[in-house]
């Protein structure tokens, strides 16, 4: 749960200020509480905790539908950052089945331009524990956010994953 760190209205009822308070307490004890200062900072802290969750579950993702169930390609997107203004963007295949036809491409998630990227972000195979990387340069004027949408292929079938990305 978020609650914002923005300052509230004069005429507030310390009751409810007070029971708002204990409240988060008891949030922040369980580890479910988060603040923000702005609506753009919740949507980079929400999408940032989503994607967290979510490659989470993508580890332990298994398609029952799929020939031999659990016996799948993973992928997922790394970034490290390298030195100012430049990061390494990685691509795993953290899954049990090689992904066919691998492609990555960065778009802006917001106002400004796409990071440039140097090397490219593609494989015919993506072999279970194998990765492709680029370095991602991130410089004045670039969206705030950015979205590598990687698609490939699994026994004939075409998979997309969007990964979104807090550049600053």
């Amino acid at each position: 749960m978020y609650f914002s760190s923005m300052p509230h209205a004069e005429n507030v009822d310390t009751d409810q200020l007070e029971a708002l308070r204990d409240f988060k307490i008891s949030l922040q004890q369980q580890g479910l509480l988060g603040q923000y200062s702005s609506l753009e900072d919740l949507k980079i802290q929400v999408i940032s905790h989503l994607n967290s969750d979510v490659g989470q579950l993508e580890s332990t993702w298994v398609d029952s539908n799929s020939a031999g169930a659990g016996t799948v390609p993973v992928i997922r997107v790394n970034r490290e950052m390298l030195k100012a203004g430049q990061d390494r963007l990685t691509v795993v295949n953290i899954g049990t089945a090689t992904a066919d036809e691998v492609s990555s491409k960065i778009i802006p998630g917001g106002k400004g331009r796409t990071p440039e990227v140097i090397g490219t972000l593609e494989a015919e195979h993506l072999d279970p524990g194998d990765s492709i990387s680029a370095v991602m340069v991130v410089a004045m004027g670039v969206a705030p956010t950015a979205v590598v949408v990687t698609t490939f292929k699994f026994q004939g079938n075409s998979y997309m994953k969007r990964t979104h990305l807090n550049l600053f």
